[in-house]
This record gives structure tokens, sequence and C-alpha cells, in this order.
């Protein structure tokens, strides 16, 4: 990939970074909505029943209840939104770069998904119900394509395994969203019972939607993640660390005209090399310098 500059290659791999945290956010609305439906609903559904009397008598349940339903909507709503929105913002610059150009078929998409979000919210449930077959084959439609931008990585010296391992990634998501048209059971409903199990194999689906997203995800972030691209590089091409040997008979820290040297032993002198034969005097008696 040495025909990148920086900024793709930075570029691609925060789009890395936006799917895998928009993932992780799907990943916890999927997880809070199993919760929801599969434990609280009879819950919901008896405290509805209750007079006010009961509630009262009820009111530390009815508290916690509330509290996670509304907090789980309100703030698992707005984190995934936020996610969603850093992501779309991420695929849009990607899709700018050489490399990403055939994201940009994805970034359309992405687009029309987010349509279809907003107008789901002001719909009634049967055409909730038919805007989320629409969502659905959007979804399919942006993993198909996200699968032909992997298998043009090779055209940019990616390493084969790695665009295998996406591609596998990619199919591991289109697994989930065809799991995720078992929420279509609502249009056969004839039972609570079976509209519960048409949101619960939804939800299954989308766990594995975003199993396959991570996974895609980290593929992504090891082939464009630049740090560690240039780290490894760097390290590949330094070699040995050279190190600066001392130079032989020379101590920085002191001066060639000094005269305190440490006397040589059996009184010899250290500047004439003459034995001294007072070993207690202070100057040499040959040459007359400084001994001690």
């Amino acid at each position: 990939m040495s025909n990148l500059d920086r900024n793709s290659m930075v570029a691609l791999s925060n789009y890395g970074k936006g799917m895998k945290n928009y993932a992780i956010a799907k990943l916890i609305w999927a997880v809070f909505m199993i919760i929801l439906t599969v434990f609280l609903q009879s819950s919901i559904t008896n405290l509805a029943g209750l007079n006010e009397q009961e509630m009262m008598e009820n009111a530390a349940s009815t508290l916690l209840i509330l509290l996670f339903t509304l907090g789980g909507y309100i703030g698992g709503g707005i984190y995934l939104i936020i996610r969603y929105f850093a992501y779309f913002i991420k695929l849009n610059k990607a899709s700018k770069s050489p490399i990403g150009i055939a994201l940009k078929t994805n970034l359309i998409i992405e687009f029309l998904l987010l349509a279809t979000y907003v107008i789901a919210s002001f719909l009634i449930i049967p055409l909730i119900i038919i805007c989320n077959l629409v969502t659905i084959a959007l979804l399919i439609a942006a993993a198909f394509y996200l699968g032909k931008w992997a298998s043009s990585l090779s055209n940019y010296d990616v390493e084969e395994n790695k665009t295998n391992q996406m591609l596998s990634s990619i199919r591991i998501m289109k697994i989930g969203l065809f799991v995720k048209l078992g929420v279509f059971l609502r249009l056969f409903a004839s039972s609570p019972t079976t509209v519960s199990v048409g949101f619960i194999i939804s939800y299954v689906g989308d766990i594995i939607l975003v199993v396959g997203m991570l996974k895609t995800a980290n593929e992504i972030l090891s082939i464009f993640n630049l740090g560690q691209t240039e780290y490894s590089i760097a390290l590949r091409n330094r070699g040995p660390v050279q190190r600066p040997l001392p130079e032989i008979g020379q101590n920085p820290m002191q001066s060639n005209n000094s005269t305190v040297k440490s006397p040589e032993p059996n009184g010899v002198c250290p500047y004439c090399g003459s034995s001294s034969p007072d070993p207690n005097s202070m100057f040499c008696s040959v040459c007359g310098k400084k001994i001690t």
C-alpha cells in the first residue's frame, strides 16, 4: 500500500474505529431490548393493569422498572445515535480516499437508512413493519457492497489472507441480517408470544450482525492502522542499536593539564617512573612533581 498517502490511511483507519464503536453501541442496544422483551415485558404488562393503590404498594419495583426502561431507551438510544453519526461521518471521509471509492455506494445506502430510521419514528405499527423490511434490505445491500470493496483491496497490495478474513466477517454480517428477518413473524402473529419470538429472533440477528461488524472493523484496523504500520516498519528498518564506544585514554571530566594523579603502587612516580625513596614524601625526588 505504498501508493496511499497518510491522510487516506488515517481516514480508512478511522472508518474501522467508527464501525467498531457503532457495533458496540448496537450490541448494548440489542442486549437491552432482549432483557426488556424476555424478562420485563410481563412485569410491565402487570404494572399497567394496577390501580393507584396497588401501584403505591409496589412503588419500589415500579420505580425500578420505570428507571431501567426509560434510562435504557433514552440513554441507549442517544448513545446509539451518536455512534451512528460518527460512523457515518468517518465512512464519508473514507469514501474520498483513493482506495475507498467503492465505499461511496455504502455511503448512499447509509444515507437512505438514516432516512428510513427517521420516517419509522412517525409511522404506525403496520407501516413500521414495512419500513423495517426496507431497512433490512438496505442493510443487506450495504453488506454486499462492503464485500465488493473488500474484494477490491487485492488491487492495492493488501495481503490475500487479510482480504479473505474480511470477506468471511462480512458473510457473518449477512447471516445476521437474514436472521433479523424473523421480526416479520409479527405479520402473522396470533398471540403476544409469537410477537415476542419475532422480536427475540430479530435481536439475535442483531447480535450476529454485531459480531460480523466487530470482526470486519478489526480487519480494517489491522490493514490501515497507520500508527501500528509505521511502528512496525520502523522496527524492521532500525536494525541493531549502535551505541558510541568511549575513546580509550580520554576522560572528558578531567583536564590534560591536571597534576593530581594517583601514585603508582610500590612508591613509583606516575610521571617519570622513578622509585621514590621516601613513600611518605608528597613530591618525587627525581622530577619534583607532586605525587599525593
